[in-house]
């Protein structure tokens, strides 16, 4: 009992660390626009920054949301099946803007854990599916239970380039991108290498694992595995 509290510690303090770097960056663009703006305001308009600002304090919010949950450790029973479809729905038009089709297949799996923190790390990683993809190309997410082992497992493969075993251990690292031209490309702001890192790190809170797999024809498959609410509960 006193090996799996300190590992869980230590997972919240890994998590803390992260995710304190990714509020960091939404807060430090708000203090560029807002600069630029007070050096010539007569050249910004608040109906040209005003939409900026209002995405990166909502982005701000939710992690400090998810921090403060966290700090409370109100931990319940969660349907990772739920989290699952409710994410996919969520990322529908990412993943339409990309061309990129979503395949779910959900068995009932439920977990001990904070509702906000798993849709988190299941929402950083459909996303990573969607956003290194092919046009044309698929992701899958997958939820089912496996009861002999006492886990419920979720996995999200999606096709892409071929990826070595040292580029895969390296996707753990923070600030460690799979691929920096996807701003260009989709037209939306790539991602700050943190997406991984905190899924690892909310999977080790909850006491489960991580796995990344790269795929023989191109692409990843992401695994979790998390305790099922009936086991050692």
């Amino acid at each position: 009992m006193l090996g799996r509290l300190d590992r869980t510690f230590e997972a919240q303090r890994r998590f803390a660390s992260n995710a304190s770097h990714e509020l960091k960056t939404p807060l430090t663009g708000m203090r560029a626009l807002l600069q630029v703006a007070l050096a010539a305001p007569e050249e910004h308009r608040l109906q040209d920054i005003g939409p900026k600002l209002l995405t990166l304090t909502t982005r701000s919010a939710e992690i400090l949301n998810a921090l403060l949950t966290l700090a409370r450790a109100d931990q319940g029973g969660v349907a990772m099946e739920d989290v699952a479809r409710e994410v996919t729905v969520q990322t529908r038009a990412q993943a339409d803007d990309l061309g990129v089709e979503v395949t779910v297949t959900c068995a009932r799996a439920e977990v001990r854990g904070d509702r906000v923190l798993l849709r988190q790390l299941t929402g950083n990683l459909v996303e990573n599916a969607i956003r290194h993809n092919h046009r044309g190309g698929t992701a899958r997410v997958c939820v089912e239970e496996r009861t002999e082992e006492g886990v419920a497992r979720f996995v999200v493969s999606n096709i892409g380039r071929r990826f070595s075993k040292e580029e895969t251990d390296r996707m753990r690292e923070p600030f460690h991108r799979l691929d920096t031209r996807q701003a260009g490309q989709s037209g939306r702001v790539a991602g700050h290498g943190l997406g991984l890192a905190v899924a690892e790190s909310i999977a080790r809170a909850h006491a489960g694992t991580l796995r990344i797999t790269p795929l023989e024809n191109g692409g990843l498959e992401t695994c979790v595995e998390l305790p099922l609410t009936t086991a050692g509960s």
